[in-house]
């Protein structure tokens, strides 16, 4: 079914989703194609403060070499991973933590990160109606109980449930993340991201 807005406040929340996520993975596409487009090896530039701007391929890099000290990095390999990650190695993690994490909720995350047999596209009647992505429910359409519990739950242990992200990500996980880079704001250009 498609998400329909009940207030324009609601409607502006919907495509502002839309366009975030879709820029979300934009962005990384890019970060990987541009990190495997390098030539090799890099010498890092070193820079103080945790803040800088320039090309986000070289600031992850020249980030990368700092924390490890490293002079220069020989080779590297991205990958763009936003579409491997997998509802249920995250509520593992959770469950192994002690975070409790019901069967509603499980559905309810299935179901917005687009898992095989739980997206809009996996059920004809769906589709019918359905205006928007079939790869993957809005928030808002997945299971009512499931979802209460997520917004209690996160709220709640949203410390904790970063710590385990930061250290730990997914036991399962080929890709498992050392370095978090996060865009604070849009860029005029690719030269200019912070």
């Amino acid at each position: 079914m498609a998400l329909v807005p009940i207030d324009e406040n609601h409607a502006q929340q919907i495509q502002a989703g839309r366009k975030g996520r879709r820029a979300g993975h934009q962005f990384e596409d890019e970060l990987a194609r541009a990190i495997n487009s390098i030539s090799w090896p890099f010498r890092p530039i070193r820079s103080t403060g945790h803040v800088a701007s320039g090309p986000p391929d070289q600031l992850l890099l020249n980030y990368i070499a700092q924390s490890t000290r490293l002079s220069v990095i020989e080779r590297a390999t991205a990958v763009s991973t936003g579409a491997l990650a997998t509802a249920r190695a995250f509520c593992m993690m959770l469950t192994n933590a002690g975070i409790a994490v019901p069967g509603s909720a499980i559905l309810a995350l299935r179901q917005f990160c687009g898992d095989p047999d739980f997206r809009p596209l996996d059920d004809p009647a769906a589709l019918l109606s359905r205006k928007v992505d079939p790869r993957r429910y809005f928030w808002e359409e997945t299971d009512r109980d499931g979802r209460r519990h997520w917004q209690k739950s996160l709220s709640a242990h949203q410390d904790e449930i970063t710590r385990l992200l930061l250290r730990e990500a997914y036991p399962d996980d080929l890709f498992i993340p050392q370095f978090l880079l996060h865009k604070t704001k849009k860029a005029d250009s690719w030269l200019t991201t912070e």
